[in-house]
């Protein structure tokens, strides 16, 4: 095997001291050298050597680039190493003196390791305490990852720093700073007013600082069919005041022109939208009275907040019943799939004969037991199982299959790795379960933004009822964003409903629990509790436990911030042969969040069927 010795050649012939075999693809001399860089003599260290190959020094190229102040970094997939050494122009408008800079993103595992400098000015000696996020967006102007810096020495001088970020996101397009905390004083962002195109169908977030500054202009290109939107300083409008545009063009004439424009010119991509792409242009020239104090001033506090701007685009779907049905005949037939391949061990063909030592149950797996909606043919990792799920659901909902990889204490993951390969518990039997889906009976509840929740009819052991889902369009691409919410019966009639409600000092619930008596003990029952918060700190309420019903029978769950946005949880089961609480049982409300606890109890009511129209 070849070994290579990365280094920066010097290209100086130099007679060779302690001679040493380096590998079997070439020889290398040591020998003796000392350093002087920008006046400063400095030592190597015993970490680092400087061979002579071929008459060539070849000198450490991580203690170069660090003496002269760079980063460094090497990336083991690109088998590339990176090294920058520019001035830190990254910045956050609402906090002055802090730069960001040199920063290499390589891959480290399923991770991102993002290595960095930061240096603030006017602080002469001293170190300083910082926390500071940054944040990185693709193309589309959606978030892709986020990595947190914070340190205790930081000064004049670039301070490297290495933080590491979930995910995969060296391929970002844009990168925020915000700071927020400065020797224990908190930093907040400034507060923004949101702009409007409903003729484009897209929002942007402005400083609030900017109200009563700027003028938008809109020009239209009938032959090329490109339109620009311009927001102009409206005090340095004699000069241009031009701060940044907003180019819409046609996908065609992007895909014809578009890189080159972003090569020549000040253009970035920042989303899409239908047939349509949208740019942001910042101008190429000077757009203000450079002899005015006062109007410099002003454009250059408008013009700091671009970059935040650019990655506040949000384009509004606008989705039709065609387009809805053929998201879900794509992604519904390979989300029940996936389902199927965390159900139980039966979806791979294994080798029984080749098992984990000291754990048999796992077998190998060596290929899918049938053709489906999913390739997975070539699954040999974990890493490949989590590809497959995230084609088709959002990270946040791919969390849930991976309970099945790395579950809690005490539960055995369904998948494994050893040595490199794939393997199943054979043991997991799963259970079935005989759903339908209907695609054609789906109609559109809501939509705004990238994401819209979908209804449509589905049976499961030819019980009929509605499935609600969420689609969301990330990286260009509609995923499921949502498992799916059984919400209501569509043809069965029910017998009777049972609903409590009830109220404690910060949450309020309503449980209805629908019944189908079948009789002989047999029913089925679909149960929906509503959770609202009542104060008025949703920000801060975060994780949430809770646990409803009577002593014999409790149920529990667990949401996070993602799971709702106004104080609101909605719980659903649907079950058979429930054992239900009589109109004399007390149900009890239990909810724990961020060290708080609220518990009271639900009074109940029966209603009959027909009291209850379809």
């Amino acid at each position: 095997m070849k070994k290579f010795v990365l280094g920066l050649c010097c290209g100086l012939a130099i007679a060779c001291s302690s001679v040493a075999f380096a590998s079997d693809s070439f020889q290398a001399a040591l020998f003796p050298a000392y350093f002087e860089i920008n006046g400063n003599h400095i030592s190597l260290n015993d970490d680092y050597k400087v061979l002579n190959v071929d008459g060539h020094a070849y000198v450490p190229i991580r203690f170069v680039a660090e003496q002269l102040g760079a980063t460094i970094d090497y990336d083991q997939e690109q088998q590339k190493i990176f090294v920058n050494n520019r001035t830190l122009d990254l910045s956050d408008p609402d906090y002055k003196g802090i730069y960001v800079g040199n920063l290499i993103l390589t891959k480290n595992g399923s991770n991102t390791k993002v290595t960095g400098q930061l240096q603030i000015e006017g602080v002469g000696s001293t170190k300083n305490s910082v926390e500071a996020t940054l944040t990185f967006y693709n193309d589309n102007s959606e978030k892709v990852g986020e990595v947190a810096i914070h340190g205790d020495d930081f000064g004049v001088d670039a301070q490297t720093f290495v933080s590491e970020g979930l995910g995969d996101f060296r391929t970002y397009s844009t990168v925020n700073l915000h700071v927020g905390n400065v020797n224990g004083h908190i930093s907040s962002a400034t507060p923004s007013i949101v702009y409007e195109n409903k003729k484009n169908n897209f929002t942007l977030d402005l400083p609030k600082s900017w109200e009563g500054k700027y003028d938008v202009v809109e020009a239209f290109d009938e032959a090329s069919k490109f339109e620009q939107i311009t927001f102009i300083n409206k005090a340095n409008k004699e000069y241009g005041g031009t701060v940044f545009s907003i180019g819409i063009w046609t996908n065609e004439d992007w895909s014809q022109n578009g890189q080159t424009a972003m090569e020549v010119g000040h253009i970035s991509k920042i989303g899409e939208l239908g047939d349509r792409v949208f740019t942001l242009i910042t101008p190429g020239d000077v757009q203000y009275n450079p002899h005015n104090v006062e109007l410099t001033a002003e454009y250059t506090s408008m013009s700091k907040y671009v970059n935040t701007i650019k990655t506040s685009f949000h384009a509004n779907v606008s989705l039709t019943k065609i387009d809805v049905k053929d998201i879900l005949n794509t992604l519904i037939p390979k989300a029940a799939d996936i389902y199927g391949m965390f159900n139980g061990s039966g979806w791979f063909k294994v080798d029984e004969s080749k098992t984990i030592p000291g754990d048999e149950d796992y077998a190998l797996v060596t290929g899918e037991s049938w053709t489906t909606h999913i390739n997975t043919s070539n699954v040999k990792s974990i890493a490949d199982l989590k590809k497959i799920v995230e084609d088709v659901f959002t990270k946040d909902v791919a969390e849930w299959f991976y309970n099945y990889l790395t579950p809690r204490e005490g539960a055995r993951p369904l998948y494994k790795e050893y040595t490199d390969q794939l393997y199943v518990d054979t043991h997991n039997g799963g259970h079935g379960s005989a759903t339908k889906y209907f695609i054609d009976t789906a109609k559109i509840i809501s939509q705004g933004g990238n994401a819209a929740v979908v209804e449509f009819n589905t049976t499961e052991y030819d019980y009929p009822y509605k499935m609600t889902v969420k689609i969301e369009k990330v990286n260009g691409k509609w995923l499921l964003a949502s498992g799916a919410s059984f919400n209501n019966e569509v043809e069965i009639k029910y017998d009777y409903i049972l609903k409590y409600q009830g109220e404690g000092s910060l949450w309020s619930a309503a449980l209805e629990d629908t019944v189908w008596d079948f009789g002989n003990g047999k029913n089925k029952v679909y149960s929906r509790i509503i959770l609202t918060y009542k104060g008025s700190d949703i920000e801060n309420v975060g994780k949430v436990d809770f646990t409803y019903g009577n002593e014999a029978n409790r149920n529990k769950g667990t949401f996070t911030g993602y799971n709702y946005s106004e104080g609101i949880i909605i719980f659903d089961e649907f079950d058979d042969n429930i054992l239900l609480p009589t109109e004399d049982d007390i149900l009890k409300v239990t909810l724990e969040w961020d060290g708080q606890r609220d518990s009271f109890d639900m009074s109940t009511e029966r209603v009959s069927n027909s009291n209850f129209a379809e």
